[in-house]
């Protein structure tokens, strides 16, 4: 087959991990906004082949969504939310 395995955990361990994507493409958007508001952790690997076993998994990326206290630090003095 080839390719690549993308995978989506609630913990670092991902000890129940989803899988969001399988196939050769090397760039994934994920479908909804609501699953970029929770904190996530992302790792990938290249699927391989007949001819080849599949390579070990990414480091693991961890995704924190902006909070709405974070908000605030990115307007200007005297700008409120």
């Amino acid at each position: 087959m080839g390719g690549y395995r993308l995978q989506r955990a609630a913990d670092a361990a991902f000890s129940d991990p989803t899988t969001l994507y399988d196939g050769p493409q090397t760039r994934f958007v994920e479908p909804t906004l609501g699953t970029l508001l929770k904190h996530s952790y992302y790792r990938v690997r290249a699927v391989g082949s007949l001819w080849s076993l599949d390579s070990p998994w990414s480091n693991v990326v961890e995704l924190r969504p902006l909070s709405f206290g974070g908000l605030g630090a990115l307007l200007s003095p005297g700008e409120s939310a």
